[in-house]
């Protein structure tokens, strides 16, 4: 330790003595090399598995290219929520929604799942959220986790100016899928209903990549397609990551 001391100080000294382009370059290289991890939390929805999800698989490659293109700055986390399916709102926990104090057994175990969610999304960097079209619109387990992440108090506030987002400087890429031909048509509640929602509670850097026709002949180039198009966002999606802050 001494020894590291000693050279890190001699580093410090080399600096405060270049010149000031010499000083800059050096200062850019060290807060590269002392960059703190992302956290990157990754929301599967689809009832199926990554072998036959194409909203799983497309996710995984967004999410495999941003690692390969920049090495060790995020530490991925993945909620699977088919397997960690949130309860759903009822008459007997619909209470611990709108206050943090809870009074029932029910509510309180509610607000315990609820409350769970709100840290891991609350302390991610950036957030890729992988989802099918189911009947146009996102699958039953989506529908709740956001259901328990939308807390007043915890992820959204009111103010004399309407409704402040707590959920900010963080980007959210979504990945869709569907079997049929229908992103971008009137059936389309998927992008359509998440992308209000999140900003609703403050997201702003809103992304999203969907593959259409996976059930219909065509399905290759369709997820080709959408490859080439989540490779285009990972610069912008690091940059928009990188200006995160919690």
């Amino acid at each position: 330790m001494k020894i590291f001391n000693i050279i890190f100080f001699g580093f410090l000294t080399s600096i405060l003595t270049s010149t000031s382009s010499e000083a800059s370059a050096a200062r850019t290289l060290m807060e590269e090399g002392m960059q703190l991890t992302k956290k990157l939390l990754v929301v599967h929805s689809s009832p199926n598995p990554l072998k036959t999800s194409f909203s799983r698989k497309l996710a995984k490659h967004f999410v495999d290219g941003l690692q390969a293109r920049f090495p060790g700055y995020y530490d991925v986390e993945e909620l699977d929520l088919e397997l960690n399916t949130p309860p759903r709102v009822t008459e007997s926990t619909i209470g611990s929604v709108f206050t943090c104090d809870p009074k029932t057994p029910e509510e309180e175990a509610y607000e315990a799942v609820s409350s769970k969610l709100v840290r891991q999304l609350k302390s991610s960097d950036a957030i890729v959220i992988s989802t099918p079209m189911q009947n146009f619109t996102v699958p039953v387990s989506l529908k709740l986790w956001i259901d328990a992440v939308t807390r007043a108090g915890q992820t959204f506030q009111f103010t004399d100016h309407g409704v402040e987002g707590l959920v900010k400087d963080r980007p959210v890429m979504v990945v869709a899928a569907c079997g049929g031909n229908y992103f971008g048509t009137e059936y389309d509640h998927v992008v359509p209903y998440l992308k209000p929602t999140l900003s609703f509670i403050g997201v702003e850097k809103f992304f999203s990549v969907e593959a259409s026709a996976t059930a219909l002949a065509g399905a290759e180039d369709s997820v080709a397609n959408a490859r080439v198009e989540l490779d285009r966002h990972l610069d912008s999606f690091k940059e928009a990551t990188r200006s995160s802050s919690n």
